[in-house]
């Protein structure tokens, strides 16, 4: 079982089965393309090699180079990136052993900061509710909120207000 094999199987069938440690799993912040309706969100997944022993990883390229893309206005999702003891990983190309290998030396932890989809329709014409309801989930920063969405977001009493067309 890879890295990838976490993003669709529970956390508890992936460590009994492998010598890995899931440090963390969460939604990826940022990572759904802004859009009217907002693309999917993508996952952050840190594993740990737990082993007296190398594990290796195979790394797939395309989400790290082609973004998930927008339609009718919306903007791409987040790449995927790959980075060992919070170093890039290149996504392809002979590392190791074999293409698209990379060695996790004991100890060491891989994290997987999963793609995102891309947004449908002007973001700035998401309804500002679900903008401010995006913020308080934790999917989209309050940062990217104003950046994206046109929208500033008071978290203190999670209201939002519609900044000016220009920004």
């Amino acid at each position: 079982m890879g890295p990838s094999n976490v993003a669709v199987t529970s956390v508890e069938t992936f460590e009994s089965g492998t010598d890995l440690l899931v440090r963390c799993k969460e939604l990826r912040p940022d990572s759904g393309g802004p859009g009217q309706f907002r693309g999917g969100i993508g996952q952050r997944i840190e594993i740990q090699n737990r082993s007296a022993w190398p594990a290796v990883a195979a790394c797939f390229g395309n989400p790290t180079a082609f973004p998930a893309a927008g339609y009718l206005g919306g903007r791409p999702g987040a790449l995927r990136e790959l980075r060992i003891e919070d170093k890039p990983v290149h996504p392809k190309g002979r590392h190791v052993l074999y293409p698209g290998e990379q060695v996790l030396l004991p100890g060491q932890a891989l994290t997987l900061l999963d793609a995102g989809a891309g947004g449908f329709g002007n973001p700035l014409t998401r309804q500002l509710e679900r903008v401010v309801a995006d913020v308080r989930e934790g999917y989209v920063s309050p940062e990217a909120a104003r950046r994206d969405y046109g929208v500033e977001v008071e978290t203190s009493r999670w209201v939002g207000r519609r900044l000016a067309a220009d920004l």
